[in-house]
């Protein structure tokens, strides 16, 4: 087992240690809920600062009087959103 990574808890590991039913199944929840936390956390951070990141963008544009670049990247984005989701990709 490498030494960055916990344990599995188990229902046998927990019922040696005297716990009831109710009590195993709160603890692995509790273990599933870590585990699941630290990817989450960075996918939240990661989302934060590119959301920021666009804002700024889309802000200068607006200052610059330079809108059309944006609606010009609309028009590809959003004309290529609804060709991906009409038939025109289905087999």
């Amino acid at each position: 087992m490498s030494a960055n990574k916990s344990p599995k808890l188990t229902t046998d590991h927990l019922a040696a240690s005297g716990s009831n039913p109710e009590e195993i199944r709160i603890i692995l929840r509790l273990h599933q809920i870590e585990a699941m936390s630290q990817p989450m956390l960075l996918g939240g951070v990661v989302s934060f600062v590119l959301g920021v990141m666009c804002q700024r963008w889309l802000i200068r544009l607006l200052v610059a009087d330079r809108l059309h670049w944006f609606a010009i990247y609309c028009l590809i984005v959003g004309s290529l959103t609804i060709a991906w989701q009409s038939e025109l990709f289905v087999r």
